[in-house]
């Protein structure tokens, strides 16, 4: 991943419209992701198991919420959807979710922080997971700048989009 592509996918911002501060933060934190590659890719291709936590918070993840048992299972099922799964018929070929989308499932603030989450789901493909997640955090940033832009009708309709999607995501509207 080079600099503007983690700019934009995991620091979700526009490089072009970044202050010089901001752009010193910005390679500093793309310095200290590049530190960690040879740590994912070893992970990726399974040649250092890791605790389920840990792997998570190769990509920012805290522990989850939920009750202790709750916890325990879903911090299980969050590893393996992050590690990726293994296509029938193919030695080589595997479903998984790229960085930037496992940085979001992992946001400590975001909906992957739930243990319900990873349970509700646990039979979702990675790459339907890491989809998920970019989908989510588009809608609701275009229904945020309609909110703030005063265009309640459409934003209305933008959160109405974006509702839809996390009810059928197995959050409640």
């Amino acid at each position: 991943m080079n600099f503007s592509d983690f700019v934009t996918d995991i620091l979700g911002l526009q490089e072009g419209l970044m202050s010089d501060g901001q752009r010193s933060e910005a390679q500093a934190a793309y310095t200290a992701w590049t530190k960690q590659s040879e740590t994912r890719n070893k992970w990726k291709a399974g040649q250092k198991v890791l605790a389920d936590r840990a792997v998570a918070a190769l990509f920012g993840g805290k522990a989850l919420t939920g009750s202790t048992k709750q916890k325990v299972w879903a911090e299980k099922i969050r590893a393996e959807k992050l590690r990726g799964e293994k296509l029938p018929f193919s030695a080589y070929e595997r479903n998984e979710m790229t960085d930037a989308q496992a940085v979001l499932a992992c946001a400590p603030a975001g909906l992957g922080k739930s243990a319900h989450f990873w349970i509700e789901n646990r039979d979702r493909k990675p790459s339907e997971i890491g989809s998920f997640f970019e989908t989510q955090k588009r809608l609701l940033a275009e229904a945020q700048a309609l909110r703030q832009a005063g265009k309640m009708e459409e934003f209305k309709a933008a959160a109405e989009a974006y509702n839809n999607l996390t009810a059928e995501w197995g959050f409640t509207k």
